[in-house]
């Protein structure tokens, strides 16, 4: 069209035929090709060119190349099956990926999709003979994938030596001093850090290609003698990823001055350098902050885009986030740059970890540590603060086929490989299946005191521990922490019974400062600063299980939520009235097919089951 060839990629999810957008861009799904093309060919979405007709698949041919692929592959029928299955999951997400970054050029996404379809089957058989090694078809993806930017690398280091030779020549000794006067980056300063954060991305890749395809051997030759993978805290590497550099992370806000919208400005927080940068432009980088000079963040209690700062020198500036959730970010982030770069043995806020998880009497990955990055389906824990580890770590699970030992070594190894962080475990206590696992930085250990453990059965006749309450509770410094875990009683029609288990387990835990004669006007909820309670509370929807899969598919989390049995009770004041929850933007987590996370057994109605309040 005018002399211009426009490629427009379709395609294709659970939801039907869509035509990739640029990312913001809400998107329109078909039942079928031919739907797409009515569409696009009235000239409703102003496209350079209408779309003209579906080329059909050639499934003979298709077929063909499928069975090249895995007939000849020497796997019994099992591991085929299991083969496929992981395969696909893989492109599953790849589609996925495909729209959350579709600014990544064509030529790179037709590479990725040739290994996924087939480099990555290599890959995992060579995972089988247990190679530690970059994978072969992975490492032929990432020498595609950086041609380029290797010899633009090259050529840059030669002119960057050479002029580093000439001002050694020149005797000078005062240019690397200049651009860091007045808190100002210069040109070459601002390249070393895109050049620090590129690396900090890159950084790791390899490991991860390598622990995901040993994973995927697993699944797909269950009875092989796989060799395991050399933990790295055993072997630690200096490019190990929470190592590295974190990107500088940007918040557009408005700057607002008695009350109203005054200009719009940018706030830049990077945390590895400890600074708050703050301009009127996104790439300018002139005014900075130590995280020292960061006297107070004050969250607005009537707005809550609203945050007031106050900096050392300037008062205080009020400013406004475009959500709570951009406000809420921003404010972790100032708090891990000054607990990261603080020499003050005092703590006035820390960070917390909470985690439920039925196991279903299954074993866990080796390696977990995708769970404590929260990259998941929901609202998941920004890049920047991925890698940053938390002050305390609460774990809870239930229906656990690992002993206590076991659980507690796999969490510890994977958060030292992962974060290389050394954790302490301030207590462990196990009701049958049931367990909780709370565990601390080492810097903080000496700080935690009064430490107490109780449980609580209510299963059958108030004597069997499958079902029931385990609490842990301790001072942090000042301040009175209690965390409880609870798996209560299942079943569609017994709300009722769920809510007699909260009570039993509020009024039976043995923690806190109150004496049982009291027990009965102070529960638990009135003798600590801070409670979590979390597990598999087990509440249900209160819908037909063809509306509830009806809203999964269209992404109606709210009409769930409305319908949550777990809500209805709060809102009469049944159960757990006065805790509050996260927003919940994720589908229900139960009950999915194992090794999915996109499908459902049918058989049962999908639930909120796994819940974290406060």
């Amino acid at each position: 069209h005018q002399g211009k060839v426009h490629h427009y990629r379709v395609l294709m999810s659970e939801m039907g035929y869509y035509l990739q957008r640029k990312k913001g861009v809400e998107l329109k799904y078909f039942g079928s090709l031919e739907e797409v093309i009515e569409f696009y060919n009235g000239g409703k979405d102003l496209l350079p060119s209408p779309l003209k007709y579906p080329v059909a698949c050639d499934m003979q041919e298709e077929d063909v190349d499928t069975d090249d692929d895995y007939e000849d592959n020497g796997l019994e029928g099992s591991e085929d099956v299991e083969l496929s299955r992981v395969v696909n999951i893989m492109q599953e997400s790849l589609t996925t990926t495909k729209v959350e970054k579709a600014e990544v050029d064509d030529e790179f996404w037709s590479w990725l999709d040739a290994y996924v379809n087939k480099g990555v089957v290599r890959d995992i058989k060579s995972a089988k003979l247990g190679h530690a090694s970059a994978p072969d078809e992975f490492c032929h993806l990432m020498r595609l994938a950086s041609s380029e930017i290797v010899e633009s690398l090259e050529r840059f280091a030669r002119r960057v030596e050479a002029v580093h030779t000439f001002f050694s020549r020149c005797g000078s000794k005062e240019t690397d001093r200049v651009s860091q006067q007045n808190g100002v980056e210069s040109n070459s300063q601002s390249l070393a850090r895109k050049l620090s954060n590129c690396a900090g991305m890159v950084a790791g890749l390899d490991q991860r290609a390598v622990l995901l395809l040993h994973q995927a051997a697993v699944v797909v030759f269950p009875h092989a003698d796989i060799p395991s993978l050399k933990s790295e805290s055993d072997n630690p590497s200096p490019d190990s990823e929470s190592q590295q550099p974190h990107p500088m992370q940007t918040f557009e806000v408005q700057a607002l001055f008695a009350g109203y919208l005054k200009q719009k400005c940018f706030l830049k927080v990077n945390v590895m350098e400890g600074r708050l940068y703050i301009s009127r432009n996104v790439e300018e980088l002139q005014t900075f902050y130590t995280h020292e000079q960061i006297l107070q963040l004050i969250r607005s209690r009537s707005n809550r885009l609203k945050l007031g700062m106050r900096l050392e020198g300037k008062g205080r500036k009020d400013y406004q986030f475009e959500d709570i959730k951009q406000r809420e970010l921003f404010c972790q982030l100032v708090q891990q740059m000054h607990n990261m770069h603080s020499d003050s043995q005092e703590v006035d806020s820390i960070s917390v970890f909470i985690g439920t998880w039925n196991m279903g009497d299954a074993e866990p990955p080796c390696d977990i540590s995708s769970w404590f990055r929260c990259h998941g389906t929901g609202k998941p824990l920004d890049s920047s603060l991925a890698c940053l580890p938390h002050d305390v770590y609460a774990i809870g699970t239930q229906e656990s086929a690992l002993s206590e030992k076991e659980w507690i070594g796999r969490i510890k190894n994977s958060l030292c490989t992962f974060l290389k962080v050394n954790l302490k475990v301030v207590a462990a206590q196990t009701l049958w299946s049931m367990r909780l696992v709370v565990l601390v930085k080492d810097e903080h250990f000496n700080k935690i005191t009064h430490v107490q453990m109780s449980t609580v059965k209510t299963g059958i006749a108030g004597v069997a521990g499958n079902k029931g309450g385990i609490g842990i509770a301790f001072y942090f410094s000042g301040t009175s922490i209690c965390f409880i875990n609870c798996h209560l009683t299942s079943g569609s029609e017994k709300c009722q019974r769920r809510n007699n288990n909260f009570y039993d387990i509020l009024r039976s835990l043995q923690l806190g400062q109150v004496s049982r004669k009291f027990s009965g006007v102070f529960d638990l909820t009135c003798q600590f600063h801070h409670l979590f309670w979390f597990g598999d509370l087990n509440y249900r929807l209160e819908l037909s299980v063809e509306d509830i899969y009806d809203c999964i598919a269209k992404k109606d989390y709210k009409k769930l939520f409305d319908q949550d049995q777990l809500k209805l009770e709060q809102a009469q004041g049944k159960a757990f009235f006065e805790f509050e929850e996260e927003e919940i933007n994720f589908p229900p987590t139960y009950r999915h097919r194992r090794g999915s996370r996109g499908f459902y057994e049918y058989k049962v109605s999908a639930s909120y089951f796994d819940i974290e309040i406060y």
